[in-house]
């Protein structure tokens, strides 16, 4: 699976899954994709084939939504609750990399369908 890291995560995570040996890239990294319309990312990362993580929902559910309800396909969605991983956690971005280390480790696809991370 490759995943697209939604602006509000930070590129460190990206990175050091990347150490690892996993596909991972953020929004975050490139001037060209940050501050871009939810559509845009969503668009970016289905041309890519990737899954978008996000804690986003609000606005990145409707366009998963949208695009299976066009016929499309679009290669899922990691949804991130701020409950669980709050911005001011000083360990949050520890507990993403890891999140998303073991989501890496045990699914390969998401196509169409959501993972609420945990």
């Amino acid at each position: 699976m490759r995943l697209l890291l939604d602006e509000m995560l930070s590129p460190v995570i990206a990175a050091h899954l990347r150490d690892e040996g996993h596909d991972v890239i953020a929004v975050a990294e490139s001037r060209n994709w940050r501050q871009s319309p939810d559509d845009e990312i969503f668009a970016l990362a289905q041309r890519e084939s990737r899954t978008v993580v996000t804690k986003n929902i609000q606005d990145f559910r409707p366009l998963g939504f949208s695009a299976i309800e066009r016929g499309d396909q679009h290669a899922g969605l990691v949804l991130i609750s701020n409950r669980r991983f709050p911005a001011h956690d000083p360990h949050v971005t520890g507990k993403l990399i890891s999140s998303l280390r073991r989501l890496l480790e045990t699914r390969d696809d998401l196509t169409n369908s959501e993972f609420w991370l945990t």
